[in-house]
């Protein structure tokens, strides 16, 4: 049965999804490397179907994956196109997996524009689903990033 659009435009105004951006490993040198990516790739894809099996809109930049093989960028054109989804769609940051200097310039960008920055799906569950005015959002500590911009 197809969708019509009276249906999708109920559904988007009934639901109201949080969007969530989804940070992590995605790239790595040396061996292996094509299979650590592809590793990387499924686990955020896998966190992104939780994310919206739970309620969320997930906004996963791993799956640009696909966008780098047809028409190769450098990585610092992907983390300005990363950056500006995070500044201009997100109301939070969802931060998983192991070291990544791109993820953790990712939570430093949420952190500069206020966007909450969270490590497990509780405290993330918690923010958008029973904290109150008075309790402050659980946020990730800041990474300690390298700025090329004078504040």
């Amino acid at each position: 049965m197809r969708l019509c659009l009276h249906e999708l435009v109920r559904e988007v105004q009934k639901e109201n999804r949080p969007v969530v951006y989804v940070s992590g490993p995605l790239t790595c040198g040396g061996k292996n490397a094509k299979e650590i990516v592809h590793r990387n790739v499924t686990e955020a894809v896998k966190l992104g179907d939780l994310l919206w099996d739970k309620g969320y809109l997930p906004i996963v930049p791993h799956i640009t994956e696909a966008w780098q093989a047809i028409t190769p960028k450098k990585w610092e054109w992907w983390m300005r196109y990363d950056a500006h989804q995070i500044a201009r769609c997100c109301d939070a940051l969802y931060r998983f997996g192991g070291p990544s200097e791109g993820a953790d310039l990712e939570v430093e960008l949420a952190h500069r524009f206020q966007i909450p920055v969270f490590v497990t799906l509780g405290e993330l569950d918690q923010h958008f689903r029973k904290e109150t005015p008075a309790t402050s959002p659980i946020v990730a500590p800041r990474p300690q990033v390298q700025e090329d911009i004078d504040d």
